[in-house]
């Protein structure tokens, strides 16, 4: 017989891979002993109404990844509020992810700032996140290389 593993919520289980939200349903209505084997509770209502159960899959399945970029977004303000300052001359084209417009558009434009960066047509957030990226990486090697020749 199969021992009893940690009891999880219905967000844990639907996160984990190959169970849907019909499955959580499932054991909800049916437990998790008569899922286990195969006996299925049968003529519960749905949990989710079934307009929004993509949705409802959507947004738990990948929660993590959305936590992280809402992260990366109040990082983007908050470097905007702060008037982050861009190097001069920087090199557009060696910022990774960057497409080929937004290379352009930087490089014409010569934001003085990530607030006027942020101001370019066609600079779209997710290329302020990689230019964010980029001058915090160029930070971090400035430093070890400073404290190697320090």
């Amino acid at each position: 017989e199969r021992a009893a593993g940690p009891a999880r919520s219905g967000s844990q289980l639907l996160r984990m891979a190959g169970v849907d939200l019909a499955r959580v349903e499932r054991l909800v209505a049916g437990g998790a002993e008569g899922e286990l084997r195969g006996e299925l509770g049968g003529g519960a209502a749905p949990l989710v109404e079934p307009v929004a159960r993509e949705a409802v899959e959507v947004l738990v399945k990948y929660q993590g990844y959305i936590g992280q970029q809402e992260a990366r977004v109040r990082a983007a303000r908050k470097a905007a509020a702060a008037g982050v300052a861009l190097p001069a001359g920087l090199s557009y084209r060696a910022v990774p992810g960057l497409s080929h417009e937004e290379v352009e558009k930087l490089e014409a434009a010569q934001p003085a700032t990530i607030t006027a960066a942020q101001a370019v047509a066609g600079v779209t957030p997710a290329a302020i996140e990689r230019l964010l990226a980029h001058l915090q990486r160029a930070r971090t090697m400035r430093r070890a290389v400073g404290e190697e020749v320090g």
